[in-house]
């Protein structure tokens, strides 16, 4: 499974079904000057003209960053510890809190933290702190599957496609996509970058 981050807000939004989408920059932008569509060939995305014609210009699909129809993918989002106990048998507990609805879950420590090296622990374990990127694999609490894929211009967004982002309109979606990546070389949207945009299942518990 590969994991779906999404912020605080968008989280939400994803677990009540009402984001199914996301567009994310392609990096390095690719070198297509030509408006195109695109279909899988062999291991990778083929640009198509819009008279039909392969442009020449191809895309490896491993830079789709959240993989094909089919990809199961879990939802990491915004959380946090509150909570962590040890028991007499050295067993590690800890609650976390996910910041998108205030929910708790009790959890083991997982297998990767030795409960006997509690010094090289991350601070976030210890002190409490937001987990960095996003809750780990173990507390996903949410999980979907990819449902469709490709590649297009920024612009090429609909109305219809900025409310399965999460977006009340086409220049909600715009003007956030700026603040997140306006500063990033090449990403404003008014240069119209090439961005993937992916689509998935209701999400389903984990």
């Amino acid at each position: 499974m590969r994991p779906l981050p999404l912020t605080t807000e968008m989280a939400l939004a994803a677990i009540l079904g009402r984001k199914t989408e996301t567009r994310r920059p392609l990096s390095p932008q690719p070198d297509w000057s030509s408006e195109v569509r695109h279909t899988r060939l062999d291991g990778m995305i083929w640009p198509i003209g819009s008279m039909g014609q392969q442009c020449g210009m191809a895309l490896p699909l491993s830079r789709l960053p959240f993989g094909l129809p089919g990809q199961r993918l879990w939802l990491r989002e915004p959380g946090r510890v509150v909570d962590i106990s040890q028991s007499a048998e050295e067993s590690v507990h800890f609650t976390v809190e996910y910041l998108a609805d205030k929910a708790r879950c009790g959890l083991h420590l997982p297998e990767r933290f030795d409960p006997q090296e509690t010094n090289v622990w991350p601070s976030w374990v210890k002190e409490g702190h937001g987990i960095p990127n996003g809750i780990f694999r173990e507390a996903a609490r949410f999980k979907t599957v990819v449902t469709a894929a490709r590649v297009e211009r920024l612009w090429d967004i609909t109305e219809a496609g900025a409310k399965a982002e999460g977006f009340e309109s086409r220049e909600a979606f715009l003007c956030a996509w700026d603040g997140i990546y306006g500063k990033r070389p090449g990403l404003r949207q008014v240069l119209n970058p090439w961005v993937s945009v992916t689509s998935w299942d209701k999400m389903v518990p984990a």
